[in-house]
């Protein structure tokens, strides 16, 4: 989910599956219960956070060659291809508007020069029609 621009929370596992065989030891489910609690603290402490996480150098380098590919390929699925149109991520820097500092941008402005030369030979072995 963090490639889609998400942001993750830690989870927890509990045991015991969902119809026990006997009940838990006491020990066992407060320790549960206090894992629970941390868990649901860190979601919501997430949840608080009006400000969307800044992408990774892989994210954005991932994000550009989608973004690249959807731009200069006809084979491009047009679905995509429309909503990246419609959301305006043909020209953005990045899903949503986050401060890229210069190691990501140069990154990406690599990534797009790749695809697009990419795109450019393969366009050139195409036979003529």
């Amino acid at each position: 989910m963090q490639f889609w621009g998400m942001r993750t929370v830690k989870g927890v596992v509990v045991s015991g599956g969902i119809y026990p065989k006997r009940p838990a030891d006491p020990k066992v489910h407060e320790k549960t219960r206090k894992a629970l609690q941390v868990a649901v603290d860190r979601f919501a402490k997430e949840l608080s956070d009006p400000k969307p996480a800044r992408p990774s150098l892989k994210q954005v380098v991932l994000f550009r060659a989608t973004r690249s590919s959807m731009k200069h390929f006809d084979e491009a699925l047009p679905a995509d291809k429309a909503i990246y149109s419609e959301k305006g991520w043909l020209t953005s820097s990045y899903y949503y508007s986050a401060r890229l500092g210069p190691l990501k941008r140069l990154a990406g402005a690599a990534m797009d020069r790749m695809i697009a030369g990419m795109a450019r030979k393969v366009q050139a072995s195409k036979p003529a029609e």
